[in-house]
């Protein structure tokens, strides 16, 4: 897409346009670069009582889903309920960062402290802070779990 907005301004410039134009071209691409950039969140927002909390994505562990609600679990093991649903959360995230392992959870890389295999193909994942519940890897997606710790 960039690559369109900056072939638009080349031939602008070739054809000698008004400068008007090409300033607003300018600021067309300035702004799709600052898109492009912004495209992961990085805070969420969490209403405890009348108290709204912003948590940054520096300060997650992870989330997890229960009750049918979406937690956030941070770094100093404070649990946070937000407004999302796991599956809404994994375009919003950078994939660098967090991958879905199962179901119930979506883990950040910081956060896993230890993997082991585990029957069937899958793997069992130690977190920090703990999480209650044994965190496996789902057979489906313990492929692409490997791929991405191996990036």
């Amino acid at each position: 897409m960039i690559d369109s907005v900056d072939s638009v301004i080349k031939y602008l410039n070739m054809d000698h346009q008004l400068d008007l134009i090409f300033l607003d071209i300018h600021s067309i691409r300035d702004s799709v670069h600052q898109a492009l950039n912004n495209i992961y969140k990085e805070r969420f927002l969490s209403k405890t009582g009348i108290e709204i909390k912003s948590i940054t994505v520096n300060d997650i562990a992870y989330f997890f889903s229960e009750d049918n609600c979406t937690h956030i679990r941070t770094v100093d093991n404070r649990d946070y309920i937000i407004d999302f649903k796991l599956d809404e959360l994994i375009s919003l995230l950078d994939p660098s960062l967090f991958f879905r392992t199962n179901r119930q959870l979506v883990c950040k890389f910081s956060s896993i402290q230890k993997i082991e295999s585990y029957f069937n193909c899958r793997f069992i994942v130690e977190l920090s802070p703990n999480w209650h519940i044994q965190s496996i890897v789902s057979r489906e997606r313990a492929f692409d779990f490997k791929s991405w710790l191996d990036r």
